[in-house]
């Protein structure tokens, strides 16, 4: 609407009417795909186009990079404001994709919650260095090696960690701790010692994972639509929970992984929207997983 376009919603459905115009766009909030989908608008949009408050994670910029790569005029990559001068067209690209650092987190957090160790590569060391910060905090023992110093690629090892510790974690936008990534290290709070603090200011409803946690056996309280309190260490034991969504499903997978007895997790399917194959790369590294359609 901010580039013109008329908008309307009717029979679930949204209408849109005109083609955008190059405008000045201040987004409510640090979003990602709001950001990604305007970036997009403006491209191929004659005149000049500003994006303030725009979101400045990995894949962003990867994105910003790409249609770069295609002709697109943009500046300010990587930052909170995106200048875009609109082309006429744009060309083909030959593009590879960066490794994604909600992936990368959230095996880190399954080793450490299980006590395993996993070796995962590719890495980009900038885009975890949050997360890094996370998994000391918790005592847990890593690597970090460097493979290709210009482009800060590399690899991560987790070492098995006995001695976890509590922790707390606020999400921000990047480069701070993702979103994306507290649900799984609430699953490796419940086997640390002490409480810890899970803060979550950018949503709500975010914390709906807790409950079923609870169910298998972890002291969890959600203190508002913002924050959990989590005190362990806590045995989980095996239940019959529901994913709930992509990324509460793959934290309850950490769950069934950690927990003593049988898990099964219903609703399994929308976890694959981020995880490709999950099953079948844990059932490479030791897990007893299976998937029943």
């Amino acid at each position: 609407e901010a580039m013109g376009v008329t908008v309307e919603r009717a029979d679930k459905a949204y209408h849109f009417k005109g083609a955008p115009r190059a405008a000045t766009i201040v987004l409510p909030e640090f979003s990602v795909t709001a950001t990604e989908n305007a970036l997009m608008a403006a491209v191929q949009t004659a005149g000049v186009t500003v994006i303030k408050l725009a979101a400045a994670e990995p894949h962003v910029q990867e994105l910003g990079e790409f249609l770069q790569k295609m002709g697109a005029r943009i500046s300010g990559v990587g930052t909170h404001t995106l200048t875009v001068e609109g082309v006429a067209q744009l060309r083909g690209a030959q593009h590879t994709i960066i490794p994604d650092q909600i992936e990368i987190g959230t095996f880190a957090a399954l080793a450490a919650a299980t006590r395993s160790e996993l070796i995962l590569r590719p890495i980009i060391h900038e885009h975890l260095e949050s997360v890094l910060i996370a998994l000391k905090r918790a005592n847990i023992h890593f690597e970090l090696r460097i493979m290709n110093q210009e482009l800060g690629i590399g690899e991560l090892s987790i070492k098995p960690s006995t001695n976890l510790r509590s922790f707390k974690v606020q999400a921000m936008p990047y480069p701070g701790f993702p979103t994306d990534l507290q649900a799984p290290f609430a699953v490796l709070a419940t086997q640390a010692q002490g409480t810890s603090l899970i803060h979550d200011p950018l949503f709500e409803g975010r914390m709906t994972y807790v409950h079923e946690l609870v169910k298998m056996g972890a002291n969890a309280i959600v203190a508002d639509p913002h924050r959990v309190i989590i005190s362990g260490p806590t045995p989980l034991f095996g239940q019959e929970i529901q994913s709930l969504d992509l990324r509460a499903g793959a934290t309850l997978v950490i769950a069934g992984l950690v927990a003593q007895g049988t898990t099964i997790l219903t609703g399994a399917e929308v976890i694959d929207r981020g995880y490709e194959q999950l099953d079948e790369r844990l059932r490479a590294v030791g897990a007893k997983i299976e998937r029943v359609p």
